[in-house]
């Protein structure tokens, strides 16, 4: 695929492929899609270097089980019914597409199964190859006859600050299998083989979320929602009016300003790069678990995914994933606050009239008020800046045209969700390390040694 043809453009593509769903069932399989969606996995976590709920507690940081090199199996386990193996290679075309409407159709659901995520091609390249990605970690498994890719499981590398000690990480996503397949134990058969890919390159950690109880996780944050376009929220069930109010209230309730306020806000651009990775990288020392990012991984995230082209009528460029904003001092231009936000759509199960929404998440964000004198608290100076900065983050986000906008207990956060009227929601993300063991870390809860949010610094997509 030329690197100047558009993601988007590709699409017209998918109606000269088989769709994923003709991908054949085992024989013996006669459930229904729902009764074979909901399927128990098996107690897969207990077998794993991974925190038990009855070990003692923790005493010092560091890994769970040792692993040597020559221990990991060079050929991976056969897999049930004639399935096979198979390396996901996106940057050919089909296959592309291929994971494109796997994940389309069969990827995680809200417990409602109202919606559905539904990432972009361009976002998915976007996701899966940033600086160093191994293309061994992008693994699919392939039914016989058609070939059809029906389950897959992703990877990046990632490096971790974790209280002091830097750990390299797999960082491990978008696992996803055919609901026609769910009863034939492929979600560990999946991550077995992430994890001995992983081992094989000489990484024996990783991180991952999920929306579900595993097993002791590291830390768990609250998903909070910022209404931008509310009589669509209400159309299409995600949210509803209070008995109490009226939509015109809540329109009202939910307005932001047309204009940002910050003088010097800008779109990032590659110049930045140097700044924002000096300015985010003393920002994130203020938490315990944070990513270590190189100066090609800051292009990358906050500046590789803004799209083609000029801005279209929704306010945003053709292949956009993510936009970034800097604060630039105009007298000394000194970078000193930027935010990004990236953009997932979720599709609307049985609703055709409106099948989508346009969600933005809150990203990674800091400021220079983090390291001033009076900082802190309630009345502090880092609490009034990232209201500000944030509250422009929601008029950006508003001006391209997102129906929500989404943001977890994490970083700072707490100290402007409610004053910014996000409202709780009732998902719960769940962190987990895989083959390392240290305290919980504070998320929607305090710690000991932490207030809300403040254990947790990193980012899943």
């Amino acid at each position: 695929m030329a690197e100047t043809e558009s993601l988007h453009e590709i699409l017209d593509e998918a109606s000269d492929m088989a769709d994923v769903d003709s991908a054949e069932a085992p024989p013996e399989s006669d459930l229904s899609d729902d009764e074979e969606a909901k399927a128990p996995e098996p107690k897969f976590w207990t077998t794993q270097p991974v925190p038990q709920i009855d070990d003692p507690p923790f005493e010092g940081d560091g890994p769970i089980q040792s692993i040597p090199s020559d221990q990991v199996s060079t050929t991976p386990a056969v897999l049930p019914d004639g399935l096979q193996w198979s390396f996901v290679d996106i940057t050919q075309t089909e296959q592309l597409l291929e994971l494109y409407h796997l994940l389309a159709n069969h990827y995680v659901e809200d417990p409602d199964e109202e919606f559905r995520f539904n990432y972009s091609p361009a976002f998915l390249t976007w996701a899966l190859k940033p600086p160093n990605y191994v293309p061994d970690w992008l693994i699919g498994i392939r039914s016989p006859g058609s070939n059809a890719l029906v389950a897959f499981i992703s990877g990046i590398p990632l490096t971790l600050n974790i209280r002091g000690n830097i750990v390299k990480t797999s960082e491990f996503n978008f696992l996803c299998i055919h609901r026609k397949f769910r009863l034939k134990r492929l979600t560990p058969a999946l991550v077995s083989e992430f994890i001995r890919q992983s081992r094989l390159k000489g990484v024996v950690q990783s991180f991952f979320t999920a929306g579900a109880y595993l097993f002791p996780a590291v830390s768990e944050c609250r998903y909070f929602h910022r209404p931008l376009n509310f009589p669509r929220l209400v159309n299409v069930g995600f949210s509803y009016v209070p008995a109490s109010s009226s939509m015109s209230e809540m329109v009202e309730r939910n307005k932001v300003p047309t204009e940002t306020s910050l003088p010097g806000l800008r779109e990032m651009d590659e110049r930045d790069v140097p700044a924002v990775k000096e300015l985010l990288t003393k920002y994130l020392t203020r938490f315990d678990m944070v990513p270590v990012f190189s100066k090609e991984e800051i292009h990358h995230t906050f500046v590789a995914g803004r799209g083609i082209g000029d801005r279209g009528e929704n306010g945003r460029r053709k292949d956009q994933s993510t936009c970034t904003y800097v604060v630039e001092n105009p007298e000394t231009h000194e970078i000193t606050e930027f935010f990004s936000l990236y953009h997932i759509p979720s599709t609307v199960l049985d609703n055709e009239e409106d099948p989508e929404i346009n969600v933005g998440y809150l990203s990674y964000y800091a400021s220079t008020a983090a390291f001033e004198e009076d900082a802190e608290g309630e009345d502090g100076k880092l609490k009034h800046r990232l209201t500000e900065l944030i509250q422009d983050a929601l008029v950006i986000a508003k001006q391209q045209n997102f129906d929500v906008m989404n943001a977890l207990t994490l970083m700072d956060n707490n100290s402007f969700l409610r004053d910014l009227k996000f409202t709780p929601g009732t998902g719960i993300l769940s962190y987990y390390l895989y083959n390392w063991k240290t305290k919980p870390l504070s998320g929607y809860t305090a710690t000991d040694d932490r207030p809300i949010g403040r254990g947790v610094g990193v980012i899943m997509l």
